[in-house]
């Protein structure tokens, strides 16, 4: 799987390519045909960078738009994509809503300031035994 977050008139949506499976998933988590049609565009922009890495015409794949979880409002469609992405990438089903968001938001939150800590060098742990 290739995930590719894409970002088209203030909005984000997700493209995951399946090589070998030979086709592309759309998720969208707005009903609007607007970003279902900019996603062709986005394939053949592509196709140049993927021929070369050898696979073969990822424009002439079909795109197929994917059932899945729609938002309520206009502000969490980046939430929307990166929850899409995990799901896949973890084999779960999407079953989240939009009132799930506020966990992703506490948990990017949270891996945010961890791992500030952690780079920082203040959570180094030493025994003294």
């Amino acid at each position: 799987m290739l995930f590719f977050p894409v970002w088209y008139q203030s909005h984000f949506f997700l493209v995951v390519g399946y090589p070998k499976g030979e086709k592309w998933h759309f998720y969208n988590s707005l009903d609007s045909d607007v970003y279902w049609k900019y996603t062709r565009h986005f394939v053949l922009f592509i196709t140049g960078v993927f021929s070369q890495l050898g696979w073969d015409n990822p424009a002439g794949l079909p795109i197929i738009p994917y059932e899945c979880p729609k938002q309520d409002n206009t502000d969490d469609c980046e939430l929307f994509v990166m929850a899409y992405a995990k799901h896949l990438l973890l084999g779960r089903p999407m079953q989240f809503t939009q009132s799930d968001m506020w966990f992703y938001r506490q948990k990017i939150i949270h891996d945010i300031f961890y791992k500030q800590w952690e780079n920082s060098g203040f959570l180094e742990c030493t025994t003294d035994d």
